[in-house]
């Protein structure tokens, strides 16, 4: 048997125990030999790798590798894994003009993205009992990766690396190796995951990771912070791609964005189609505001028509990388503080969305994408505060992609980092909640305990989906 044992530096040292019966004695009594063996250095000071141990059966490695990565160490047993740790709203119709709405008659969306999976790499599903990677070892990777930062502003530094803190520590359960090469900071997960997001939080996304996930930290210009990212997709919650392909047949002659927006919240409130969809995670999000008394007294009918609209119109993207910077204000002259901290995302297309052979293929994605930003944008310039009461999490998603193109201050790099941050809490509403003002649904869904100080997200395992 094998024990580890935690020192003074960065590796565990491991300790090989021998047990003997005492002559005479009971066989319940044993002598116990113990022998230190020092622990393996890693070779190059250039690599840092988080080594541990895996299952007889490992999954298999993902098709697309990049920098160093160590295999798992023999020997070390599995230890019990640690407790797992608002949709835009809108006012009047923007007044910048927004993109053709696509044709009715065209390609049927029944293909627009779904929940699906497009990971690189196939394997078996990681069971809870993958043991987690050592603390101190994670701390040594991370540590050089914020060495890549160091001619950044401070600010921005900070700002980036606690994303990258909360993304690593809330990852741990589910990682296989974290290493750190080649000016990269590489997760090997033992399978691909997909993140179920808090409804009230009112974000209409799921986030997929594919089994190897790359942070690239470096300096841009002007001292700011970017995160290049591999891995991570961004994908339409269920139920999603079927109520927009049932809107666009009701789209047929509607020309304008905000016509459309009336004839949409008809069809799903006013007539009552919603009940069709219950079942789906995107009632759900849009339920939990339209569902609220204090809601629809604050918001008006536009809000929660473009609430629906933005819901309809996420199609599956994949960041590139998240770029931590200033917001500057017209004529400010004062040196800038952490309020002006802004961080923004570029996020193209997925090409499973541009195939027409797959069966994400999404013919109208890129009008749908440009809408969203449209939806957004205005928001930010009308009424944000509002947003900011019913939907933090929401709008500030929303404002991650080109904020800074629209003109506007981006997202709050902590509103992203509470979205990325696994929840210690998962539960539904108990009667104490149902009698302040939870609804009757919530006491079913396990994400209503994922708000206040605790975070948003809980990853689970998506290795055998395939939709």
């Amino acid at each position: 048997m094998e024990v580890a044992v935690g020192g003074d530096d960065e590796e565990e040292d491991v300790v090989h125990v021998r047990a003997e019966p005492s002559r005479g004695r009971s066989l319940r009594t044993l002598h116990v030999h113990a022998t230190l063996v020092p622990p393996k250095r890693c070779s190059s000071p250039a690599t840092f790798s988080s080594k541990l141990s895996t299952p007889s059966a490992p999954p298999s490695t993902s098709s697309a590798t990049s920098g160093t990565s160590a295999a798992p160490s023999p020997g070390v047993p599995s230890s019990t894994p640690p407790p797992a740790r608002r949709a835009p709203l809108d006012m009047p119709p923007p007044k910048d003009p927004l993109p053709p709405p696509p044709d009715a008659s065209s390609h049927s969306s029944s293909h627009a993205a779904t929940n699906g999976s497009t990971a690189h790499s196939a394997g078996a599903s990681a069971s809870a009992s993958h043991a987690a990677p050592p603390l101190a070892t994670d701390a040594a990777a991370v540590a050089m990766a914020e060495a890549q930062l160091e001619q950044a502003h401070p600010l921005l530094s900070a700002a980036a690396m606690k994303w990258v803190r909360t993304f690593t520590d809330g990852l741990r359960e589910h990682t296989a190796c974290l290493s750190f090469a080649d000016g990269a900071l590489t997760l090997e997960l033992h399978g691909e995951l997909r993140a179920e997001i808090a409804t009230r939080s009112r974000v209409p996304v799921a986030f997929e990771l594919e089994r190897q996930v790359r942070l690239t930290p470096r300096c841009g210009a002007d001292g700011e912070a970017v995160l290049g990212i591999e891995g991570l997709i961004i994908a339409p919650v269920d139920g999603a791609a079927e109520i927009y392909a049932r809107c666009k047949t009701l789209w047929d002659g509607v020309p304008s964005l905000q016509a459309r927006g009336q004839v949409a919240w008809n069809w799903w409130q006013i007539e009552g189609h919603k009940a069709e969809y219950e079942h789906t995670k995107f009632w759900r999000v849009i339920e939990s505001l339209a569902g609220l008394k204090s809601a629809m007294l604050a918001v008006p009918r536009r809000g929660l028509e473009d609430l629906l609209l933005g819901c309809v119109c996420v199609t599956r993207t994949r960041p590139l990388h998240l770029r931590y910077s200033f917001f500057s204000k017209a004529g400010a002259a004062a040196a800038p503080s952490k309020a002006d901290v802004q961080v923004t995302c570029t996020a193209p297309h997925d090409p499973s969305a541009l195939s027409p052979s797959s069966p994400l293929y999404d013919p109208d994605c890129e009008w749908k994408q440009q809408t969203a930003q449209a939806i957004a944008l205005h928001v930010c310039q009308t009424n944000r505060e509002l947003a900011e009461r019913f939907a933090r999490s929401g709008i500030n998603f929303s404002l991650l992609f080109n904020a800074s193109d629209m003109g506007v201050r981006g997202a709050s790099p902590d509103a992203v980092c509470k979205l990325f941050e696994v929840s210690k809490a998962v539960g539904g509403a108990n009667s104490v909640d149902r009698s302040m003002g939870a609804l009757r649904w919530q006491r079913d869904d396990i994400t209503f305990r994922m708000t206040g100080e605790h975070g948003r997200i809980m990853w689970l395992d998506n290795s055998g989906s395939k939709r």
